[in-house]
Order: C-alpha cells, then sequence, then structure tokens
C-alpha cells in the first residue's frame, strides 16, 4: 500500500507476511535525491509506540512517526542522498500487573516470549529487512547488504541489542537516550554472569550459533545522551528483570547519569567500538542529536562505508 509519494520521497506500508517471517507489517521509507545513484543506504530502526494490542491504533502512531516525529532515523537519512529505512509496526502486549512486553526494546522477556506474534521479533525484523531489499531491487536500487541501525529511548536498545542478536547484518548503531546500558560481548564481568541483553552467557543458547565477537566489534556504535537525562528504564521490571538490575548496577551504578561515567570505563576496559556523545543541555529528548551528528557524520560515514566494503 503506497502511502505518500512525492518528487523525493516514497513511503509504501508492506502488510505483514507471516509466511516469509513477519507477522507485522512494515514501512518501506525511500528517500533519493540523487537519482543518477541506485545504491541505497539501509537503514533501520523499530517503532516505539507504546501502544498494546489494538492494531489499528498502533498502526496510526507508527504513521505518524514516520510522518511527523524527529525520529533518529530521519536524521541519519538525511546524511545519504539516497537512503531506504525499514520501520516495523510491533505491538508491546500487556503484561499481567507489570506493564508491558517491550518489543520495541527487544528486552529479554520479549525475546523470549512464546506469543506466537511476537515471538522472536528480532529475526522478524530481519525477515523485513531481507524482504525490503528484495523489493527495492524489484524498484531498480542496489541496496547495502547490511544496516544502520537506529533509534532512540527504547529503539536505541533495540538497535543496540539486535546489532548484537545478529552483527553480521549491522554496518553501525547510532543510538540516543539508552540510559548507559550496553550489550557486552563478555560472559561475565565483575563478578555478574551476563545473560542476554547485558552480554553472551546465554547467546549460543538463544541464537543456536556462537557469539561472533569479531563481526561484533567491527561495528562502530555512536551512544548519545542528555546530561540531563533522567528517564531511567533498569528500575522497572517490564524493563529488566531482578537478575538484570542487580548486574547493571554492580557493573556501573544506579543513578542513571553516574551510569554513564562507568560506562565509559567499561568501554575503556573492554576496548569496545563505542564512541559515547555526552549531548550537554538536553533531558530524554532526540532534538539535540542532528547536531552531535552532524558534528561526527564525518568519521561516522566513513566507518560504515568500511564495514560495507568489507561484507
Amino acid at each position: 500500500m503506497e502511502i505518500n509519494t512525492t518528487e523525493y520521497k516514497k513511503i509504501v506500508f508492506i502488510e505483514a507476511k507471516p509466511e516469509l517471517g513477519f507477522n507485522f507489517g512494515y514501512f518501506l521509507i525511500l528517500n533519493r535525491f540523487d537519482d543518477s545513484n541506485k545504491k541505497l543506504q539501509m537503514i533501520g530502526e523499530a517503532n516505539n509506540t507504546r501502544i498494546t494490542n489494538d492494531t489499528a491504533e498502533n498502526f496510526e502512531r507508527c504513521k505518524y512517526q514516520v510522518f511527523k516525529n524527529g525520529l533518529l532515523f530521519k536524521h541519519m537519512a538525511g546524511f545519504y542522498n539516497n537512503s531506504a529505512v525499514v520501520y516495523p509496526t510491533f505491538l508491546r502486549p500487556p503484561l499481567e500487573n507489570k506493564g508491558d512486553l517491550d518489543t520495541h526494546a527487544l528486552t529479554s522477556m520479549a525475546l523470549h516470549s512464546t506469543r506466537e506474534d511476537i515471538k522472536r521479533v528480532d529475526l522478524q525484523f530481519l525477515a523485513m529487512f531481507q524482504h525490503a531489499k528484495e523489493v527495492l531491487r524489484t524498484w531498480g536500487y542496489e541496496p547495502t547488504e547490511k544496516l544502520i541501525m537506529t533509534g532512540f529511548s527504547a529503539s536505541a536498545k533495540f538497535a543496540q541489542r539486535f546489532a548484537f542478536l545478529h552483527p553480521e547484518q549491522v554496518s553501525a548503531v547510532v543510538a540516543g537516550g539508552m540510559s548507559a546500558t550496553l550489550c557486552l560481548p563478555v560472559e561475565s564481568y565483575k563478578g555478574y554472569t551476563l545473560n542476554y541483553p547485558l552480554g553472551t552467557n546465554d547467546y549460543e543458547e538463544i541464537t543456536g550459533r556462537k557469539f561472533d565477537k569479531e563481526a561484533f566489534d567491527k561495528i562502530p556504535h555512536y551512544v548519545l545522551m542528555g546530561d540531563q537525562d533522567q528517564n531511567d528504564p533498569v528500575p522497572y521490571h517490564d524493563c529488566f528483570t531482578d537478575e538484570e538490575r542487580e548486574a547493571i548496577i554492580g557493573i556501573s551504578d544506579a543513578d542513571i547519569q553516574k551510569r554513564w561515567f562507568k560506562m565509559l570505563e567499561i568501554i575503556k576496559d573492554l576496548r569496545l567500538n563505542v564512541y559515547p556523545f555526552l549531548n550537554k543541555g538536553y533531558d530524554h529528548t532526540p532534538k539535540g542529536m542532528p547536531k552531535i551528528l552532524e558534528e561526527n557524520l564525518p568519521q561516522i560515514k566513513q566507518q560504515i562505508e568500511e564495514n560495507n566494503k568489507n561484507i
């Protein structure tokens, strides 16, 4: 279903295709400013609508975000002459007395859910990405084989966690407002066993394959947060389990701003391919992100292009 077409942009909604591996539809957003170049940089971002079990309302909220909101993928797409964005319409089903099942952040509870429609939303997103590439090829374009994963808040966590689960599919992660929590490419740290989404201890059990640290280490992560951000999901039981919360606080800090500086120490200690940017004067908002991205775009694009060469 074609939603909108202009000289430079086409927005198409792809209906759910369970037979191809995705139980929810997705928006495919084509940004084209140089028609002489058929190559497209693929960009992916999870939706963050907070709608529980209302497909129609969720679709409208996603549509609104695609058209109106300053989501992070818009900022990244603006830096490329030609790009295509994959934007899903995942629901966040309610949990009894526990908020909702946060598929948009790809929490451990969401990842392990056996509910048929939201089972393994990471694999559903991957199927959407593969489908989108085929659609774009039929339109005469040459999509990149790897995605730039972007996101803000919950979708920032989805971005980094998807890259953690599928490092061979991702060329870079650009994540804003993700509460200074990272997936670490280790089974344990400072005496804490790290299961998903904190580490690799149960990675093989989840995915059926060994963690590809070499592929993961090649992915540059650009992590952005405001120095006044107090929107912290760590205390909430629908975002983290008690064990995950204990480990996060144990290896970093209970306070989100102090956690940021502990995260810097972890990045250095584990030699992670992470580039942190603390955005002064901003709270939990994406408004300051474009400036940071613009200032660091040459470095970001160069590393992304190097990763795309090494497919």
